[in-house]
Formats: C-alpha cells, structure tokens, sequence
C-alpha cells in the first residue's frame, strides 16, 4: 500500500514504531511548523506549541491533525471543521503526571502533620481535577471545588467519588482557601470564558500564607498582575508551569515564583506515550486502517496501594520531585547570560525538548 505522509512535531515520542507500516514520517521543531512544510502532507502530529489555524493550513490538501494533548486552544476547531478535515487530541493522557506535580509542589512546602489541617481549592474537574481531588479524598485532605460546567445535582454527570458538598458555586467561595491548584482549559468565549480566571482582583483575594499553582494555561492567570501583587505580598507562595507568552517568560515575574518550571508537569514517559497511542489511534480509524489498543502498563504504583500519606511521599519522591525540577530549570538558565527574550525561549524549549523519561503514578484506581 502508499504510505501516508506525516509532519510531526520532534517531541512526540513513540510515533516512527507505531506508525511504520502505514507512514512516513518527517519531524521537526513544533515551533517552526509552517505552511511550506506541510505541502504533499496528509497528516500533521503536534503539541501545544503550534497554532493550527488558516494561516498555517490555508494552501494545504492536509487531511488529518492530531494534537498529542489535552487542551485545544492552539487548533482551529471551526477552521478544521469548514475544510473536512480530520482532528483528534489526547485529553486526560498526562492528568496522572500533572497530579504528581501538584501534589510534589504541595508535599515540598508543608509536613504531614500541616498539610492534614490544610484545604486545598480546585479549580477545574476535569481529567486532572478529578484525579486530584480523588488524591486528596483517599488521604483525607479538605477540599473544595468549583467548576461551573459540573453539575453534581446533573443524572447525567458523575460525580467520580466526590461528594456534591465538596462544590461550590462561585469561586470567590473559595479564595480563603490555604492552596489553590488551577486546572482548567484556555477559552476566551462562552458562559465561562478562563482567560485571566485570575485578575489582579480576584489574585489580590488570596488568603494570607496561601500556595497558588497553576499547571494549565498561562493567560488562565494574568501574570503581570500576580507579578505586581508578588512584589507586595511576600505572604504569597507560588508555583508556576505555565506561563503568559511562553516560551518568552517574564524574567521578572520568574524569580519571585517559589517553584518555576518550563511547561513540564504532565510531561510523563506514560502520559506522552498515551497521547501519542491517542492521536496514532484516532488517525488510523480515520484512514481505515486497523488500530489497535495499547496494553495498560501495569508496572506503575496505583494510589490505592499507599495506605498513608507518609507512604505516598516515599512514593511520589521515587517518581518526582517539583522541587528538584525547579532548581535545575533555574540552572539551565543561569549557565547563560540571559540578555533578550530570544534567550530564554531557547532555554524554555530545549530544556523541553532534552527532558528525562520519568514516570507516574496511577490515580485511575
């Protein structure tokens, strides 16, 4: 048979094996994608870091994209849709590791004993919501959530273990929690639009001493807002994954983050090899060929087999550490003189583009 032609994007691991009999495969920088590399291409693999949309695609015959990732914000729904063409994306496939740098981040700033009289605020339950709200429930840590498009009341929605006092209907209901950990996709229409969720009014709320993370999306915060109210409140302790014009991060608002990591939370061995089987998958039954499901791994520690927090510590500091990630992205970039924006965006990216395999743990149980 002819091979199918594809442009990936270089950090998407697993592709070449599982689509050998049926693909050529081209691989590039996901940021340098651009409209001349997609002539002759049938499918298009990538990741957060390329925008899809009219401009990139306009003169193309391309027939299918896959996006190894969970939000969608950089494709062109409504675009893909006008032309025929195919699309697929991978939600809930890193949620595991993206709970495992929640909770590192949280396990890194208090002790057992603190963290049982703690609550932690979730914003978002969705696939990494849910996942670590069931965390905390399955070690009796206080939680609250807000999520305004789950209805807990709803027949038609589960609640995934939680309960629907564990809700609230605003989330200013739940600024004077101790943690806030944000998880929640980028959007900028519809009822509950998440671009700068978090203004300067709503950050400047935060209750005294509080740990804020944000893993989602970097304009879910307005991060020139948080870096004015972090040069007033030395209270505040802040984690951030992502961040407002990545790769170019605000230099300013960088070292007085806590915890300060290039984009990397969900960036698990396991989670990207679920994303990639996701989109291979979906493409294959889009061209009519055979996919086929790959097996579960059953090598990884599943959250019910930890009895204790104690026991989860131990656990989680074997797999990962937020702690360790944030010093050694704060070596990356000293070990260059950092004079323009330029610089930074290429640490950012190759920092992300060398990272380590690591595993996760399983909170699927």
């Amino acid at each position: 048979m002819t091979k199918l032609s594809i442009l990936a994007d270089e950090n998407i691991p697993g592709l070449e094996p599982a689509c050998a009999d049926w693909g050529n495969i081209v691989t590039m920088s996901g940021r340098d994608i651009k409209a001349s590399d997609l002539v002759g291409i049938d499918l298009l693999f990538v990741r957060s870091v390329t925008q899809v949309n009219a401009e990139l695609l306009s003169n193309t015959d391309l027939k299918f994209v896959g996006s190894a990732t969970i939000g969608v914000d950089h494709i062109d729904l409504d675009y893909l849709a006008s032309r025929g063409i195919g699309f697929a994306h991978a939600p809930g496939s890193n949620a595991n590791g993206v709970v495992d740098y929640v909770m590192s981040v949280i396990l890194d700033h208090y002790d057992n004993a603190r963290i049982e009289q703690l609550t932690v605020a979730i914003v978002g339950y969705g696939n990494v919501g849910s996942r670590l709200a069931r965390c905390l429930r399955h070690f009796s840590i206080a939680h609250v959530i807000y999520d305004p498009l789950f209805t807990p009341s709803s027949a038609n929605k589960k609640l995934l273990g939680a309960s629907p006092n564990d809700f609230v209907e605003s989330i200013d209901d739940l600024l004077n929690c101790d943690i806030t950990s944000v998880h929640v996709p980028l959007t900028t229409e519809g009822d509950c639009p998440t671009y700068h969720l978090f203004d300067a009014i709503r950050l400047s709320q935060l209750s005294q001493n509080a740990l804020f993370i944000n893993s989602s999306r970097g304009p879910v915060v307005n991060n020139a807002a948080l870096k004015a109210l972090l040069m007033q409140r030395s209270d505040l302790t802040v984690a951030l994954d992502v961040w407002e014009g990545e790769p170019n991060i605000d230099l300013e608002l960088y070292p007085l983050c806590d915890t300060a990591t290039p984009h990397i939370a969900g960036y698990s061995l396991d989670g990207k090899l679920r994303g990639t089987s996701a989109i291979v998958s979906a493409a294959m039954v889009f061209f009519n060929l055979t996919a086929t499901e790959s097996p579960e791994d059953k090598e990884l520690v599943a959250l019910n087999d930890l009895k204790t927090l104690a026991d989860y510590r131990d656990a989680l500091s074997i797999v990962y550490s937020a702690k360790k990630e944030s010093v050694l992205f704060e070596q990356a970039i000293t070990k260059k003189t950092i004079t323009n924006t330029n610089n930074i965006a290429q640490i950012f990216d190759a920092y992300r583009k060398s990272y380590p395999a690591r595993r996760e743990i399983n909170y699927d149980g």
